[in-house]
């Protein structure tokens, strides 16, 4: 998960060879019950940039909306742009990781998505049953 070199060959008269480094980061996504919250890290874990449906002016049940995550996400897709993102990891996290759907595919489109990993542990065999009461 390093970042990448690529050299590339340049037409030129002395055949010159450039490094290109390829920038990856990762994108968390972390939808809560009245909010999303979008962040950048790099490779390591330290943030970058973040941002949320509350810090766009939307307020109270207005931020646990699809058409906030939506613009938010659109507005979160513009500023990885002025980074120079090229290859992301998506970790989508929290109870409302399904209405990041369309921020997802947004992403997808603009970005070379590398893996894309849900965090939130899914039960294998349930809750453990109560003690049964002695008579």
């Amino acid at each position: 998960m390093k970042n990448k070199k690529i050299t590339k060959k340049l037409n030129t008269q002395n055949n010159l060879t450039k490094k290109i480094k390829i920038k990856t980061y990762i994108v968390h996504i972390r939808g809560t019950l009245n909010n999303m919250i979008f962040s950048l890290t790099n490779l390591k874990g330290n943030t970058i940039y973040n941002t949320s449906c509350g810090s766009w002016n939307f307020s109270g049940s207005r931020k646990a909306s699809t058409f906030a995550t939506r613009d938010t996400g659109s507005k979160f897709k513009d500023k990885l742009k002025g980074f120079s993102v090229k290859n992301i990891h998506l970790v989508i996290a929290g109870v409302r990781r399904f209405a990041a759907k369309k921020v997802v595919s947004m992403l997808c489109k603009e970005f070379e998505v590398l893996s894309i990993h849900y965090p939130n542990q899914l039960p294998h065999n349930g809750c453990r049953k109560k003690k049964k009461q002695r008579k």
